[in-house]
């Protein structure tokens, strides 16, 4: 795992999130136990809410503008990475938005067996929330990246204190 601070400033992040308010498409994720259950929806939480704006094979022609961004993003924290990714190809890139209700469940974001598989999430907003990975807690910090392995578990925190929180969470595949 590898933290990098200050890939972009506030100014940059706040201009997205502006933009994130008003994009339709947001899903809600649902909490497994409620999902495999007849209980009320009041008695569990949600997991976040995810916007997915590409997939491989499938480029959202509504939201070029933010995938353009998150070309941006990945490009600079690459950029600043310690480590050298060749031949980098996107395989995904979701929108997270949290608020004080979300706990998210812990999971992967690839399966592959094989191959380098490796997810950026980049932190938007200011919060108390954050990310575990592994057994590591990493603190949301407004321009704050860390980059691991796509097949490592973990998890993200909603915010307690403040109201929301806002990342993006990329994967892609490289070469050695």
């Amino acid at each position: 795992m590898e933290i990098i601070d200050n890939v972009f400033d506030q100014h940059f992040n706040d201009y997205l999130i502006k933009g994130l308010f008003s994009v339709s498409g947001w899903r809600i994720c649902s909490d497994q136990f409620f999902e495999q259950s007849d209980a009320s929806f009041n008695q569990f939480s949600d997991t976040g809410h995810v916007l997915q704006t590409y997939a491989v094979g499938n480029r959202d022609p509504n939201n070029q503008t933010l995938n353009a961004y998150a070309d941006l993003i990945l490009d600079k924290v690459l950029h600043l990475s310690k480590y050298e990714y060749t031949d980098v190809s996107v395989v995904r890139f979701f929108w997270n938005y949290y608020s004080r209700s979300s706990t998210g469940l812990e999971h992967v974001d690839l399966n592959e067996k094989t191959g380098n598989y490796a997810s950026l999430v980049y932190y938007l907003s200011e919060s108390d929330g954050g990310t575990i990975i592994g057994k590591e807690k990493v603190d949301n910090v407004p321009g704050r990246a860390v980059l691991f392995d796509s097949r490592i578990p973990h998890r993200g925190l909603g915010p307690t204190v403040g109201k929301q929180r806002f990342l993006l969470n990329v994967i892609f595949q490289y070469t050695d």
